[in-house]
């Protein structure tokens, strides 16, 4: 999706490259020595502003959708996973915009694979953005387990954890905690949170029958 943007956005980062290690090269050509190594430090640095601004501000902001097919099932099952989609980071339009993307392919079930909210506030500070992750539709449901930043702080305080996954079953998604759903042509598994050390393995495949087609859900 918007390859013309991501082509744009990509020539202008190398272009601040090339840039600087031109001017880097000019400078090197009539400058001391010391003069040079400025030069080269500058032309880094200049790299590594343009990689550092990339990844934060233009990369995280491309919607693309990518198909991959899975031979687990004979029948036609189509799987929508969606994560780290960070609220407060992303608008609700950014969010609403990864709903209708979503549920345009007609999906079977929707996987949600946690950190819907960026930084480490309470649940109040995202909110509203969080808002535009509501309306995603699919035969089997919406599903979802928990990530690190939904989870911290860490321990015996899961009040952020627990805020998060109240919205989101108020959305009419179902938060899987170590436990596992059928759906008919395979089971579900989604585990807690693997950095806030509650993932039970065990637990969650409570109940799945030996041999049974297994999909795993969780978010490290």
């Amino acid at each position: 999706m918007e390859l013309d943007s991501t082509f744009v956005a990509l020539e202008w980062t190398f272009g601040l490259a090339s840039l600087g290690a031109v001017a880097a090269r000019a400078r090197m050509r009539v400058s001391s020595t010391r003069r040079k190594g400025v030069a080269v430090v500058a032309a880094v640095a200049l790299v590594g502003l343009a990689a550092l601004e990339w990844g934060k501000r233009i990369e995280p902001y491309f919607l693309e959708v990518t198909t991959t097919r899975v031979p687990l099932v004979r029948e036609p099952f189509r799987v929508v996973l969606l994560a780290d989609l960070h609220a407060g980071r992303m608008s609700a339009s950014d969010l609403a915009k990864a709903v209708s993307l979503a549920n345009a392919t007609s999906p079977d079930v929707v996987l949600l694979a946690g950190d819907y909210i960026s930084g480490y506030e309470m649940i109040d500070e995202r909110a509203h953005a969080l808002e535009g992750l509501r309306g995603l539709v699919a035969k089997h449901g919406v599903l979802a387990v928990m990530g690190n930043h939904d989870s911290e702080p860490y321990g015996d305080d899961t009040k952020r954890r627990d805020e998060v996954a109240t919205r989101l079953r108020g959305f009419g998604y179902r938060v899987l905690a170590n436990e596992a759903l059928d759906l008919g042509a395979f089971w579900v598994v989604g585990l807690e949170d693997v950095q806030a050390a509650r993932t039970d393995v065990a637990l969650a495949r409570h109940g799945v029958p030996p041999g049974a087609k297994v999909v795993y859900l969780a978010h490290d």
